[in-house]
């Protein structure tokens, strides 16, 4: 579409009884209507081979929703934007479609004011790619798209060592590539204050730049530290109630900073919450790697099993799982019995004297190398390489 004016590439994304009205008005406007689709998993293949200008998206979708369809292309820094079809839409529904964004939202039944609604939408649609590409030739920002990959270190339950996991693994990658550690538990931010004061920046200095996709690489670099070794950390909110902003909209913001930070970076690792409140569902599904970590308690394995049930539902990415047997807990034949045979299981025995000296003096297994848990966390920077690799 090198004009606003010109006929775009249309996909129309409707639930059946829908399907047939919204195809008929699209044909209607002189567009190319290069696929439909009532949505799951086949919206995917048809925006991926038909690269389509628009997709005409009806709010009933479900699996991936409208929302889901949003960040997914948000994610990808897809060049294809989303018109958001309802009946008689809500302000509130605007509003966060808008905010997700989407180009417009048109209310059914279809008429000359949707018409007019879907020529400034597209209009909008050439402005944004026009803007991307003089980024791109201006340097302002990274030519290309996010290709580094991104890793979420989760758990079902908090208290496991989720952090120390995030924290120790990042400082083994960074030893050989350029790293980002995003601190997104947005409850407490334990490992922003490890081995320092609590920082004066953090993430919720970049809201407004991120919320308006605006970020730039030295707006990371006005909050970020080094720390943990080689590890860009990006510290944590401070405050639940701060972090609620976070979390907001379906995790929006906190997957366009992870997004943004994929272009200068060799990998990203984020700490996330707990459990599946957002933004950990976003960010998962936009993962190229999951390392869930668990204790090996028996309500720690039962919770567990139950969380890897909801990601492969959920979030169906690669993942490594981390058992910390720092309370030793069940045998390992126990685990993989409780866990299932094909999972990939790392088993980490973390020692009081190195949990302490990362704490308190922010020391992570890049600098304890002695100790037996930093040679474990090398094994497991090994496996994350491998399995990336073999994606």
């Amino acid at each position: 579409m090198s004009e606003p004016s010109a006929r775009a590439r249309l996909v129309i994304a409707a639930p059946d009884p829908m399907r047939p009205e919204i195809e008929a008005w699209a044909a209607s406007q002189s567009h190319e209507i290069v696929g439909t689709t009532g949505g799951g998993a086949r919206l995917a293949a048809t925006v991926r081979t038909t690269a389509p200008d628009v997709v005409l998206a009806h709010v009933g979708l479900t699996d991936p929703g409208v929302f889901e369809l949003l960040d997914q292309l948000w994610a990808n820094e897809s060049a294809t934007g989303v018109v958001v079809i309802a009946p008689s839409p809500e302000a509130d529904l605007e509003r966060r479609a808008l905010r997700a964004g989407a180009l417009a939202v048109l209310a059914t039944p279809l008429d000359g004011a949707a018409t007019v609604a879907l020529s400034a939408a597209l209009a909008e649609q050439h402005r944004r790619r026009t803007l991307r590409a003089s980024r791109v030739t201006s340097g302002t920002a990274p030519a290309g798209t996010a290709t580094a990959p991104m890793i979420a270190v989760v758990s079902a339950k908090g208290g496991v060592g989720r952090s120390t996991v995030a924290v120790s693994l990042a400082s083994v990658l960074a030893l050989k590539s350029r790293v980002a550690l995003c601190d997104l538990d947005l409850q407490f931010s334990d490992a922003s204050t490890w081995g320092a004061e609590p920082p004066e920046r953090t993430i919720g200095h970049l809201a407004a730049v991120v919320g308006a996709g605006e970020v730039q690489l030295a707006d990371i670099q006005a909050v970020a530290q080094q720390r943990f070794g080689n590890v860009t950390l990006l510290p944590g909110v401070d405050s639940p109630v701060e972090g609620a902003t976070w979390a907001a909209e379906r995790g929006v913001r906190a997957v366009r900073l992870v997004t943004a930070l994929r272009r200068w970076f060799d990998f990203v690792l984020v700490d996330d919450l707990p459990g599946l409140l957002e933004p950990v569902i976003s960010i998962g599904r936009g993962a190229q790697l999951l390392v869930v970590v668990t204790t090996c308690e028996v309500g720690a394995l039962r919770a567990t099993k139950r969380y890897l049930a909801l990601l492969d539902r959920y979030a169906p990415v690669p993942r490594i799982i981390v058992a910390n047997r720092s309370d030793r807990g069940q045998s390992a034949k126990l685990v993989r019995a409780a866990l299932g045979p094909s999972e990939q299981i790392v088993f980490l025995k973390e020692d009081r004297t190195y949990a302490r000296r990362l704490v308190v003096e922010g020391l992570a297994a890049s600098e304890q190398r002695g100790r037996g848990v930093s040679r474990t966390f090398g094994k497991l920077a090994a496996q994350v390489r491998a399995t990336l690799e073999a994606r």
